[in-house]
C-alpha cells in the first residue's frame, strides 16, 4: 500500500503538457505581447434615455512601434551677451534587440494593411464607400463631442453666425458714413456688444426695381425670385410654388435689447411632383401643400402653408378619357366634348386618342378600362414632369440674372445652393420619366399578347368553320 501511495503520488505531481497552439495563434501572442482584441456581439440595448440596434464587431489593436534607424545631434554654436555655448554632436545606433522588436512589430501591422490592400483590388468601390462612411463619422463625431461644440456646430450650420457677422460690419459702415460714429474705433465699440444697434443701423439695400437686395431680416430666396427681371410677368401664386420646390433660408431678429442676436431658419424644398399627382377617383387634390406669404408681411419673413388650389390632372384626364369611351361605346358623339378631345390630345406625347379607339371593346370592357387607367396615369405624370422641369429652368434663369445673386456672399452662396437643388430635381424627373415608359412598356407588351391570342382564336375558329363545311360538302 505504500509503495501504491507512492506512485499516484508521483503521477498527481506530473504536468500534462499544454496543446500547442496554431500557427495564426502563435503569430498573434508572439506581436510583441502587446496586440489587443475585442469582439461586440449582437443585440439591442435600452436604457432611460437611448435605445441602440447593433449587429456587433470585432476589433484587433496591433501595437505600433516606432524605429529609428540612427540618432543624430548636430553640432551647436551660440555666443552672446551671456557667453559661448559649444557642443560638437553625438551619433548613435539601436541595438540588435531593438531592430528584431522592430522587426516584430512589423508582422503584427501586415494583417491590416493587407486586408486593405484585398479590399481596395477586389471591391474598389466598398472599398471607398467604407472610407467615406468613416470619415463622415469621424466628421460629425468630432463636432457633436460635447454639448458646447455640439451647439457651435449647430450654429455655424444655421449660417446665423456668419449673418451677424455681415450685418454688424454693415452697421459698422453705416455709423461712420452717417456721422454717427466719428471713426472705426467708435463703431467697432458701438456694434461690440449691442445686438439692438446693429440691426438698426443695418441699410437696406434695393434694385432700381425697388425690390430688397440686403435688409437686417430677409428671405433669400423670396428676394432673388423678386428681383430677377423675368419675375415681372409672373403672379405671387407661382413665385410662391417655385420658393416651395427649391426652398429658403430665411434671417429675423431675435431679442429687441442689447442681446439681440440674428435667427436662421431653413425651410428644405419639397418633391411636388407626387403632391401635384392626384387621384382618378377624387376630384381635388389630397394632402398638397404650399408655402403661402401672408399679404401684409411683404418680405415673406413668416410664410404660411396652406392647401393647393391647383387642378387634378389625373381625374381631368381620366374624366375626358371616360367620356370619350362611353361615346365610342354608345355611339353617341354628345358625351364627349371638344374640351375633352383637346385635354386628351394636347396634354401628353402618349396618343391617348388612338389608345381609347385600339382598347374600346364591348367584348373587354373591364381589361380596356385597366389598360386605358394605367396610359392616363402615365399621360398625366409625363405633364406634370414636363411642366415641372420647365419650372426648373424658369427658376434657375431668375436667380442666376436676379439683381441680388451678387450683392454679398451669403446671396451667392444661396444662388449656388439652390442651384444644386434645381439639378437634383432634375436628375430626379428624369429617372421618374424613364420608369413611366418602363411601365408603359410593360402595358404595351400585355396588349401586344392579348391581340396575338385574340388573332390565333379567331383563325383557328375561322378554320374549324372551314372544314366543317367542306366536310358537310
Amino acid at each position: 500500500m505504500t509503495v501504491r501511495h507512492s506512485v499516484v503520488a508521483l503521477l498527481l505531481s506530473l504536468t500534462i503538457p499544454a496543446a500547442h497552439a496554431g500557427f495564426l495563434e502563435d503569430f498573434y501572442d508572439s506581436s510583441s505581447g502587446a496586440g489587443q482584441a475585442n469582439v461586440t456581439a449582437a443585440g439591442i440595448y435600452e436604457s432611460a434615455h437611448l435605445n441602440i440596434a447593433t449587429g456587433g464587431g470585432f476589433v484587433y489593436r496591433a501595437p505600433r512601434t516606432d524605429f529609428t534607424p540612427f540618432q543624430f545631434t548636430p553640432p551647436k554654436l551660440s555666443a552672446g551677451c551671456g557667453g559661448i555655448d559649444l557642443f560638437m554632436g553625438a551619433f548613435s545606433i539601436p541595438s540588435k534587440e531593438e531592430f528584431l522588436n522592430y522587426l516584430r512589430a512589423i508582422g503584427s501591422s501586415l494583417p491590416g494593411l493587407a486586408f486593405q490592400l484585398a479590399l481596395q483590388t477586389l471591391s474598389p468601390d466598398l472599398s471607398e464607400q467604407v472610407t467615406s462612411f468613416r470619415d463622415l463619422i469621424r466628421e460629425y463625431s468630432s463636432k457633436f463631442q460635447d454639448s458646447c461644440t455640439a451647439a457651435q456646430t449647430l450654429l455655424d450650420m444655421t449660417g446665423a453666425q456668419g449673418y451677424m457677422e455681415k450685418l454688424r460690419y454693415s452697421a459698422t459702415n453705416h455709423l461712420r458714413d452717417s456721422g454717427t460714429a466719428s471713426d472705426a474705433y467708435e463703431a467697432d465699440s458701438m456694434t461690440r456688444t449691442d445686438g439692438a444697434t446693429v440691426f438698426k443701423n443695418v441699410p437696406t439695400r434695393t434694385d432700381s426695381g425697388g425690390n430688397t437686395i440686403e435688409a437686417s431680416e430677409i428671405n433669400l430666396t423670396w428676394a432673388l425670385l423678386g428681383g430677377g427681371t423675368l419675375t415681372s410677368k409672373y403672379p405671387k401664386e407661382l413665385k410662391e410654388l417655385m420658393m416651395t420646390l427649391v426652398g429658403t433660408t430665411i434671417y429675423t431678429q431675435a431679442g429687441d435689447d442689447s442681446s439681440a442676436v440674428a435667427r436662421s431658419r431653413f425651410i428644405m424644398g419639397e418633391d411636388i411632383a407626387n403632391q401635384l399627382f392626384g387621384s382618378s377617383e377624387s376630384v381635388s387634390l389630397n394632402n398638397a401643400t404650399r408655402l403661402m406669404c401672408p399679404t401684409k408681411d411683404t418680405k415673406c419673413l413668416y410664410p404660411e402653408r396652406v392647401a393647393m388650389d391647383d387642378i387634378n390632372l389625373t381625374h381631368r384626364l381620366w374624366e375626358a378619357a371616360t367620356h370619350y369611351r362611353q361615346s365610342l361605346l354608345a355611339r353617341d358623339p354628345s358625351r364627349v366634348s371638344e374640351e375633352d378631345i383637346l385635354l386628351l390630345g394636347s396634354v401628353s406625347s402618349i396618343p391617348l386618342i388612338k389608345l381609347i379607339n385600339t382598347v374600346t371593346i364591348n367584348r373587354y370592357v373591364g381589361f380596356s378600362e385597366d389598360i386605358l387607367r394605367v396610359y392616363v396615369e402615365a399621360a398625366s405624370y409625363e405633364a406634370i414632369v414636363r411642366a415641372l422641369d420647365q419650372l426648373t429652368i424658369d427658376i434657375e434663369k431668375v436667380i442666376t440674372s436676379a439683381s441680388g445673386a451678387a450683392a454679398n456672399q451669403i446671396n451667392a452662396d444661396h444662388v449656388k445652393r439652390i442651384s444644386a437643388r434645381i439639378a437634383s430635381v432634375r436628375l430626379d424627373l428624369s429617372a421618374r420619366s424613364d420608369r413611366i415608359y418602363q411601365q408603359m412598356a410593360r402595358a404595351r407588351s400585355f396588349m401586344e399578347q392579348v391581340e396575338h391570342i385574340e388573332r390565333s382564336l379567331l383563325g383557328n375558329a375561322a378554320q374549324n368553320i372551314a372544314s366543317r363545311w367542306g366536310t358537310r360538302n
